[in-house]
């Protein structure tokens, strides 16, 4: 024993003492020149230094034999300062993977940690979401009872409409009919009870005591030209309108009456509607003929202009 610790510790001896090529820079591994070390007689020792060293247990009976301190106490103390390096980079190594070991250990802990905390969280949304489903199911379901219910209601409601409907078409007619007759009384009635005859009708524009329109009773706003060229009756209580003014402004050139121009009594001159130029003459003539109570219009696109008085004279 005395003699592998002798040989181990001239060995390291040789080692610090060897070219630089020869030593590892790590203090690890010394076998960076094989080639060397093979043809060196000491390689076999050198080999078991190396074992012991990266061995735990090697070394430690190594170090820890009775007679070890003995055999070193008489080499040379380059020497032991040599071996001591050797074994301080071996422990600052390994210090340094130990901690590298840790702080790895540590990192991966504190990952799955992380991982544990998100799982977690998904978890807990996961049941949240679970609950919220089971609420939207059971309202589902219970807005699905208040489906069918309005469903029958409604189609009860349809049938009753549809009813109604029919009673609605059936009974307004009539009524309607009945309605316009009796505003019709009812306007007349008023005339008298105010002095006049009664009130103006369909396609009849009422101003001051007298309602007016054309000889064919034609739309006041019909926006399509014609002409009265046709022998018409004057009706009866009617008379052709003679030309003023006043009543021309407020009563013929507002509306289109379904021509360009209105023909009057007592004048040759035809004035314009609303259709262009609102007022103006349009030509001057004996545009219409009257054969009794039969006019027509004998230039077009004209029409005569009548009037019935609605006072009680």
């Amino acid at each position: 024993m005395r003699v592998f610790l002798v040989l181990s510790i001239v060995a390291v001896n040789y080692v610090f003492c060897a070219p630089v090529s020869l030593v590892p820079s790590s203090g690890i591994s010394i076998r960076q020149n094989k080639t060397t070390l093979e043809t060196d007689p000491e390689f076999s020792v050198l080999s078991m230094l190396e074992k012991s060293t990266l061995n735990p247990t090697l070394l430690k009976n190594l170090v820890q034999s009775d007679d070890f301190l003995t055999s070193v106490s008489s080499l040379d103390p380059a020497v032991i300062n040599n071996v001591i390096t050797l074994l301080e980079d071996l422990v600052n190594i390994n210090t340094r993977d130990v901690n590298r070991y840790a702080k790895d250990e540590a990192d991966a802990d504190a990952d799955r940690e992380a991982k544990a905390g998100i799982l977690g969280t998904f978890e807990g949304q996961m049941a949240e979401y679970e609950k919220d489903l089971k609420k939207l199911q059971t309202d589902m379901a219970s807005k699905g009872t208040d489906i069918e219910t309005a469903t029958t209601t409604l189609e009860a409601a349809t049938l009753n409409h549809t009813a109604y409907l029919t009673i609605k078409t059936t009974e307004t007619e009539p009524l309607n009919s009945e309605i316009s007759t009796l505003n019709t009384v009812i306007g007349q009635l008023r005339g008298i009870s105010e002095g006049y005859l009664g009130s103006c009708g369909d396609n009849e524009v009422k101003y001051n005591d007298y309602c007016y329109a054309t000889l064919t009773h034609s739309d006041p706003m019909g926006q399509v030209a014609a002409c009265e060229s046709s022998p018409t009756d004057i009706p009866s209580g009617w008379e052709i309108a003679p030309y003023d003014a006043t009543v021309f402004l407020n009563v013929w050139q507002t509306r289109k009456w379904g021509t360009h121009c209105m023909l009057f009594a007592g004048t040759t001159t035809s004035y314009r509607t609303a259709y262009s130029s609102p007022g103006s003459t349009c030509g001057s003539g004996n545009y219409y003929a009257c054969d009794g109570i039969k006019c027509r219009v004998t230039g077009c696109t004209r029409k005569i202009a009548i009037r019935k008085g609605l006072r009680i004279q």
